[in-house]
């Protein structure tokens, strides 16, 4: 099946491989994953056939869980300062020592002054952005030495209220990403029967986000919803509880729809309900389509450190305000 329920059924298949593995001492790891429109590709290289057939159990029956209601959020109003970013610094870290995906980290300078004065085309601005963060500094979930120095030059942008609230959003989303992946790599470590450490750099990551954390929540007054939704959801990442009023109030005013639900769950992780935020990411796996949910089952992570990585998960999922 290719369809929603599919996707579903071969991850619930992955989740009780798992179950069994554990039982046994072990872990589950492989499995692949394509459309059925793939297969004469995948066959060029000689046919496929089915060797070993054993025995499979059934398919299992997916009970269909209706999505919430989608929010669009919008980026408006939308107040920029005419102000000069402060880069002051930049220039003093030996960058060509550092690395990034794809090796010496000498051009992340040029990067980020890009985006902080290329910003009148959004196209040229994305252009840099995905360079910066999707090519180098945080190449597909992985982070390099250049990563975590970064990162309080990209909070000077979103602070300084020169960017539009686009270019923003993007940066709120980025860091919400470097924060949380700390606690999704240690998880993934567990699940594949490692000791429960996190990757290469996140911890400096996560460090270096938790510092800029206070002035980025400084803005929540002055962003759109589009913004202050992954602020809310970059507050529980570090426990910040002086925000609960302020993510509960957004909560309601989106209750019943999609990043509702995310932002009921940011308030469960703030308050530290552990089975509140376990039970609230179990609801939501039930309905969004995550490319991997097993971190739910893996015994001995606290219902809070699955609901941080759920967080995590849904600052990409919810749908923004187009920009023109």
């Amino acid at each position: 099946m290719t369809d929603k329920a599919g996707h579903r059924a071969y991850r619930e298949v992955g989740r009780r491989a798992a179950a069994v593995a554990r039982e046994h001492g072990g872990f589950f790891q492989g499995g692949s994953q394509f459309d059925v429109s793939q297969l004469g590709i995948a066959d060029q290289d000689g046919p496929i056939r089915l060797i070993n057939p054993g025995r499979r159990p059934a398919v299992p029956e997916i009970v269909e869980v209706p999505q919430p209601a989608d929010a669009i959020l919008s980026l408006s109003p939308d107040d920029i300062e005419k102000t000069e970013i402060d880069l002051s610094g930049l220039d003093d870290i030996d960058w060509a020592a550092l690395e990034h995906a794809h090796g010496s980290a000498e051009d992340i300078p040029g990067l980020i002054r890009g985006l902080a004065h290329d910003f009148e085309v959004w196209e040229e601005w994305a252009e840099i952005h995905s360079e910066l963060f999707g090519d180098n500094l945080m190449h597909q979930g992985t982070f390099y030495s250049a990563t975590a120095p970064a990162i309080p030059f990209i909070a000077r942008m979103v602070t300084s209220g020169a960017l539009p609230a686009i270019c923003r959003s993007y940066l709120y989303r980025d860091l919400t990403l470097a924060a949380g992946e700390r606690d999704a790599s240690m998880v993934s470590r567990m699940a594949f029967g490692g000791e429960p450490e996190p990757a290469a750099w996140t911890d400096e990551v996560h460090r270096a986000v938790g510092e800029v954390l206070p002035s980025l929540l400084e803005r929540w007054d002055f962003e759109p919803p589009a913004n202050r939704y992954p602020l809310a959801l970059l507050a529980a990442l570090y426990s910040r509880t002086e925000v609960i009023a302020k993510v509960e109030a957004m909560a309601h005013q989106f209750s019943d729809t999609k990043p509702g639900c995310y932002l009921r769950l940011a308030v469960a992780v703030l308050r530290g309900a552990d089975d509140d935020a376990a039970e609230m990411s179990e609801a939501i796996a039930a309905w969004e389509d995550y490319g991997d949910d097993r971190y739910l089952d893996e015994p001995g992570v606290s219902g809070t450190t699955k609901g941080r990585i759920t967080l995590t998960k849904g600052v990409l999922t919810t749908a923004y305000e187009e920009t023109s």
